[in-house]
């Protein structure tokens, strides 16, 4: 063999830097990159999306608050209609009781109306 001969083995490791211990030796670059007026673009449209679902959630509680006032209005006015069935229920069982009782089954019936005058 020729002792002249001078090749060597040149890695690709040690050509382009010093790699340590568990660490990658591949490099990885990004190809494709947004500009200035696509990254604007997303960030609006992201932001109008986060305005639409924000503008839904108010308008559904907004519905809810008015549904209940609707039915906060309703008990109200089933409570005074209650409150008259009471007063006329009171009021028919008094008249009923006094028909029922011995003193107004004495009592005679009236057959002229007298009225007084000044």
């Amino acid at each position: 063999m020729n002792k002249n001969r001078t090749n060597r083995y040149v890695s690709k490791r040690a050509s382009r830097r010093q790699y340590g211990r568990n660490q990658n030796i591949s490099a990885y670059a990004v190809k494709d990159k947004l500009g200035n007026v696509s990254q604007l673009i997303l960030t609006g449209l992201m932001l109008a999306v986060i305005c639409m679902v924000y503008l839904s959630q108010t308008t559904k509680v907004t519905s809810y608050d008015y549904r209940l006032n609707k039915i906060n209005k309703q008990i109200d006015s089933l409570a005074i209609k209650k409150f008259d069935l009471e007063i006329e229920k009171a009021r028919l069982t008094s008249i009923t009781k006094v028909t029922k009782s011995k003193v107004a089954a004495n009592l005679v019936d009236q057959t002229e109306a007298t009225y007084i005058t000044k």
